[in-house]
């Protein structure tokens, strides 16, 4: 699901700070353990990334989080959404 985050949202300045993907770039972004914004890493360092076990707590954290919001949510008719849906149609 595609969000807008506005300014304003609690997540606004976070991402911000996360540079647009540059395809001229050897770089990859990724999230470190216990850190809010992406970070950029040469292509060689995506290995270590991954076999250190920090994509594993990564992963971990992730999980965490969505169970931790899935146990505390009240499920009830009356939710609202700050998502915003707009109608889109496609033009050929």
């Amino acid at each position: 699901m595609t969000q807008l985050i506005y300014p304003g949202h609690s997540e606004f300045q976070a991402w911000l700070a996360v540079p647009p993907p540059d395809s001229r770039q050897q770089v990859c972004y990724v999230h470190r353990p216990g850190a809010a914004v992406a970070e950029a890493i040469e292509l060689g360092q995506i290995e270590d990334y991954l076999l250190s076990g920090e994509y594993e707590e990564r992963l971990d954290e992730i999980e965490g989080a969505e169970s931790a919001r899935e146990t505390t949510a009240p499920v009830n008719q009356g939710v609202q959404s700050d998502v915003l849906y707009l109608p889109a149609s496609v033009v050929l």
